[in-house]
């Protein structure tokens, strides 16, 4: 086969509207696009002319890209001459997949325990004991939450992204801030087509979610030994020390002024609270 023309008809509609069963009227909006097509070959099938005018289904209209090509109709006038009609229908009463996310923002606060204050300063007593209950302070992260409709639940990708964090990029966010939090879900049943209402949920925290523990311990490093000893603290009477000391990187005791405060820099230690996924995969971005 080889085509020896194609042209579209000046009968083609920009657009009209129409009401699907179940939805009030002028909810659905379409356009038709007629095109004919001369063929040099008489035993032609439609679907050898419709892949030589290669507009296949789910293709946008070229001058509404909010319609969306659904149905095809083909009609032989002569061996070699072909009518065919195209149906673009609006994605808000055909595929409702095709709707476009709703993006909603908002914060969340959390009341957690901190071993240091604003200025970086430990909070233990002037003795280097901590403080039972711990102080606590308001915390407030960012959520985000996008809803959008799918053809199915993602049962497998859900239930391996609960509670992990990012490991790439998302939504501008850098790996280790973005927590995936829930991804609730309504099956919703149309006439013409069956698809499922979700929101994913994230949690951001611009500082990350590494779990951060102001180093201490009652076991220290003995200064000077080599290979490395340790001992354990002793009360002025002899028995275990239960209140741990801070600990420099290297295991070492850091001792406190006459004020209360550790005369060399306080150390830190992190660690993994949740695993860590390619939020790439949620095809949310």
């Amino acid at each position: 086969m080889s085509v020896v023309d194609i042209k579209e008809s000046w009968r083609s509609t920009p657009w009209n509207s129409t009401s699907p069963p179940g939805e009030p009227f002028s909810s659905r909006i379409f356009a038709v696009r007629q095109l004919t097509v001369t063929t040099d070959d008489p035993t032609d099938s439609p679907v050898v002319v419709g892949d030589a005018i290669g507009i296949n289904t789910g293709d946008p209209h070229p001058q509404q890209p909010t319609l969306f090509m659904t149905d095809i109709h083909f009609e032989k006038i002569t061996p070699t001459f072909h009518k065919v009609t195209y149906t673009y229908t609006s994605v808000s009463s055909s595929d409702q997949t095709r709707r476009l996310p709703v993006i909603s923002w908002d914060t969340v606060e959390s009341q957690e325990a901190i071993d240091i204050d604003a200025f970086g300063t430990p909070i233990m007593t002037v003795n280097g004991e901590s403080y039972d209950p711990p102080l606590t302070r308001p915390f407030a992260d960012q959520t985000l939450q996008i809803n959008r409709n799918e053809s199915f639940y993602p049962t497998a990708l859900i239930a391996d992204y609960i509670n992990t964090v990012n490991d790439d990029i998302f939504w501008g966010y850098p790996p280790g801030t973005v927590l995936f939090k829930r991804a609730p879900a309504t099956t919703i049943t149309k006439t013409w087509q069956v698809y499922v209402n979700l929101t994913y949920s994230f949690q951001i925290r611009t500082d990350g979610w590494l779990a951060r523990i102001l180093h201490r311990g009652t076991i220290v490093r003995v200064l000077g030994s080599s290979p490395a000893r340790y001992r354990k603290l002793k009360d002025a009477d002899g028995s275990d020390r239960t209140d741990p000391v801070l600990l420099d990187e290297n295991g070492f005791e850091i001792t406190l002024d006459e004020f209360g405060t550790p005369k060399t820099p306080i150390h830190f230690q992190y660690f993994h609270r949740y695993d860590i996924r390619q939020f790439a995969a949620f095809g949310l971005t």
